[in-house]
């Protein structure tokens, strides 16, 4: 894959199809297949604000380029796209979910995980005032 647009998702997808990769055309996707979750976000309600947001301006820009050429080559794909764009946004349900503590998964307030206490001093030969000497 081109250094260039490399998809932020690269190393967790596993859909065989990704419009960055300058190779998808001679790639195969069965039907059942992964879709690309760029994609289906992409063709959401406010879709490609969000995964502008998420890549750099040069991904945007070649994922925009090339959706309707991979929506155009299956129709397996370009079902799952149209079916995608009536469902909620999974940024958006990733976000709600990471910022809201409510989920009981929390982590405990930093007062409770650190010490209160001052630090120790630090001796001489750690690098004290008197230039590490001792």
């Amino acid at each position: 894959m081109n250094g260039a647009v490399r998809c932020p998702r690269f190393d967790s997808c596993s859909a065989p199809i990704c419009p960055l990769d300058p190779h998808w055309p001679t790639a195969q996707h069965i039907q059942g297949e992964r879709v690309c979750g760029l994609l289906t976000e992409l063709v959401k309600a406010g879709g490609q604000s969000r995964v502008a947001g998420i890549v750099t301006p040069d991904q945007f820009t070649v994922i925009v380029r090339e959706w309707p050429k991979v929506d155009a080559r299956w129709s397996d794909i370009r079902i799952r796209l149209r079916a995608s764009a009536k469902t909620g946004s999974r940024i958006d349900a990733a976000r709600a979910n990471f910022h809201t503590p409510s989920c009981g998964t929390e982590g405990a307030p930093l007062a409770s995980v650190f010490p209160t206490h001052p630090s120790p001093v630090v001796p001489a030969v750690l690098g004290g005032s008197d230039g590490g000497a001792g």
